[in-house]
């Protein structure tokens, strides 16, 4: 089962609030080599995909196809897509 806590706002490393975070928990991570994917309860669930399968826009998204992250000291995964 994969449960999204609400929204809060928090401090980045740099000081700055964020507009809102979010705790992901209950959901399984597989990893084939350097490669990963996480699994919420159904296909497509973390990238907003409603369970039957559809494309809806949730609000709840962590990630979508085409999504671009680069990795900081901290361990954050910091999106870098410029239509964002």
């Amino acid at each position: 089962m994969l449960t999204v806590l609400p929204p809060t706002k928090a401090k980045t490393m740099h000081g700055k609030t964020e507009e809102k975070t979010m705790m992901w928990v209950d959901y399984a991570i597989d990893q084939a080599g350097p490669n990963f994917t996480v699994k919420g309860d159904w296909p497509g669930e973390v990238m907003g995909w409603a369970e039957d399968g559809t494309d809806k826009k949730k609000d709840n998204v962590l990630y979508r196809p085409g999504d671009v992250f680069v990795v900081n000291e901290s361990g954050w995964l910091i999106k870098q897509n410029v239509d964002d």
